[in-house]
């Protein structure tokens, strides 16, 4: 994605957290989903530390495990099975207006996708349906 994807996507919640990032960096410094991650880890990290009452790992684990936080892109959840995050994947597609590049959501997914690190429960199926509706949306 581009360098303004969380921009255009919309929620109050986002709006919010944009009109803050502004006001603390200006429009020199475009937010985009590397900087939506730090900022939801961050918030997991302190989040579990508050819990666990510890910077310690072995305690702080279990309270980071599972841990939920709202984000610009939906609910986050660290997978206690394999320790990656649930994330809410868009499709979009790029318009280019006068000079700034925006995103036009083209499909969303309702609930979150857990992570598959390590491909098992992958099937090509599943690409060959995310590609095809791609192309149903453009046709």
């Amino acid at each position: 994605m581009g360098r303004n994807d969380k921009i255009s996507v919309g929620a109050k919640a986002n709006e919010k957290c944009i009109a803050r990032f502004r006001l603390k960096l200006g429009t020199k410094v475009e937010p985009n989903r590397c900087w939506e991650a730090a900022y939801f880890q961050v918030h997991l990290f302190a989040q579990a530390m508050y819990k666990s009452d510890s910077d310690a790992i072995d305690q702080l684990l279990p309270s980071l495990l599972g841990s939920e936080f709202n984000t610009l892109q939906g609910q986050v959840r660290i997978n206690p099975m394999n320790h990656h995050t649930r994330l809410n994947p868009r499709i979009a597609r790029i318009a280019r207006i006068s000079h700034a590049d925006r995103f036009e959501i083209v499909q969303e997914i309702s609930a979150g996708v857990d992570a598959d690190p390590y491909l098992l429960k992958h099937e090509h199926s599943d690409l060959q349906e995310l590609q095809q509706s791609v192309i149903d949306y453009d046709a």
